[in-house]
């Protein structure tokens, strides 16, 4: 086997493992569940996603250097910029500097 088909089959099963429910870097795709709504992060290609961590009775996640979002008692805010109330089980997406949120 040629050493670049060798490097190509090593680099498809590193990127396919680091693909799960909640990480795909092959289409930039990530999500968590952040204070109980299920926040999806678009545009971010990294092989490792951070934790959720909570503080001060919020709950932040920042996979990204292009996306930070954290919700306290239902208030949404991303990269620092408020979104106002979240109801119950709304689910938020950042998508390209956007920031949807999906009624449940």
């Amino acid at each position: 086997m040629k050493s670049t088909t060798r490097f190509a089959v090593a680099l498809g099963c590193a990127t396919l493992s680091a693909c799960n429910a909640s990480n795909n870097p092959m289409l930039g795709r990530v999500e968590a569940e952040v204070s109980g709504h299920q926040v999806v992060v678009t545009n971010c290609y990294t092989m490792q996603v951070a934790d959720v961590k909570s503080s001060d009775g919020s709950q932040s996640f920042s996979p990204c250097k292009n996306a930070a979002v954290t919700i306290k008692n239902n208030m949404l805010l991303v990269n620092g910029e408020s979104y106002g109330q979240l109801g119950d089980g709304d689910r938020v997406l950042v998508e390209n500097g956007r920031v949807q949120i999906e009624p449940r």
